[in-house]
């Protein structure tokens, strides 16, 4: 029992940065804006664009890998949190409650990983983009990017709530099932 108490308390903690990390990806920085008045953009502007877009498409491909990697130390939570909710239930110890925070957990999870998959599906395509990750075309390379980084948004934030809910969950059942504490000894130490 106190194995698993120590499994559920490493749960907790890593569901926390787990959180954490998440909640760092769900900005990104804004474009800087132009304040010229009816000056049309130069040539220099459209570089600048061009390799503004290239810098966004990069950074969404890091953003997935990351994410990716945030996604299967969830679901190694899962595995663990599953391994101690079986010890609980064979030590006699009501698991209601963290199994119904379990499934929501994963059908979470579950969802975060398809829109992950769908920002994945439109990097992989890399339209706007040549095979290097240059622009070849800037209109379609920014809606590539805006759609990759809104399924990625998506993606992170769901990872954070579905974390939340379930670190919640826990302390929940923590306080109802408190750690046992150790026994004194018999010279009261």
């Amino acid at each position: 029992m106190k194995n698993a108490m120590r499994i559920l308390w490493k749960t907790v903690g890593l569901l926390t940065a787990m959180a954490l990390v998440a909640g760092a990806f769900l900005v990104l920085p804004a474009a800087p804006a132009y304040a010229d008045e009816g000056t049309p953009p130069g040539a220099e502007r459209g570089k600048d664009r061009g390799e503004r877009l290239e810098w966004a498409f990069e950074r969404e491909q890091d953003w997935l890998e990351r994410q990716a990697a945030n996604l299967g130390k969830a679901n190694a939570v899962a595995d663990k949190l599953g391994e101690l909710i079986a010890k609980a239930k064979a030590n006699g110890v009501d698991t209601g409650d963290l199994e119904a925070a379990l499934a929501s957990f994963e059908s979470a999870i579950g969802a975060a990983k398809r829109s992950h998959d769908e920002a994945a599906a439109i990097l992989d395509a890399h339209v706007g983009f040549n095979g290097g990750g240059k622009v070849t075309d800037p209109d379609p390379a920014l809606e590539t990017v805006k759609s990759a980084g809104a399924a990625l948004r998506q993606a992170a934030g769901m990872i954070k709530d579905a974390g939340q809910a379930l670190r919640e969950a826990v302390q929940a059942w923590r306080q109802v099932h408190p750690r046992p504490q150790p026994a004194e000894g018999p010279g009261g130490a």
